[in-house]
């Protein structure tokens, strides 16, 4: 059985950087340049990790995740018969929450 999760990964602006010469952060606005989204699945046996960082969260990212996880995990003889998830709204399937 593998776990599939995903994590957004906020990209800043170059301009919010630490100055080490004043000791200070830049002045500018702490604005989001964007994100990507780490996609991981992890074996509850092995604790072998796939991890892809893909442009969104999409049903499409996730079912790709899935489908390069398990092709990783055969080439390690390792067999997928279970996924668990929280995810289910990615895959059309409403939450029970």
């Amino acid at each position: 059985m593998i776990h599939l999760d995903i994590k957004k990964l906020r990209n800043f602006n170059e301009e919010d950087v630490w100055d080490y010469n004043t000791d200070n952060r830049h002045k500018s606005v702490n604005e989001v340049a964007g994100s990507q989204c780490k996609h991981v699945a992890v074996d509850d046996h092995l604790r072998y990790a796939s991890v892809s960082i893909m442009e969104d969260e999409t049903a499409e990212s996730v079912t790709k995740h899935l489908i390069e996880a398990y092709q990783r995990y055969a080439a390690h003889g390792i067999h997928i018969k279970q996924v668990l998830t929280f995810i289910s709204c990615h895959f059309g399937v409403p939450s029970l929450l």
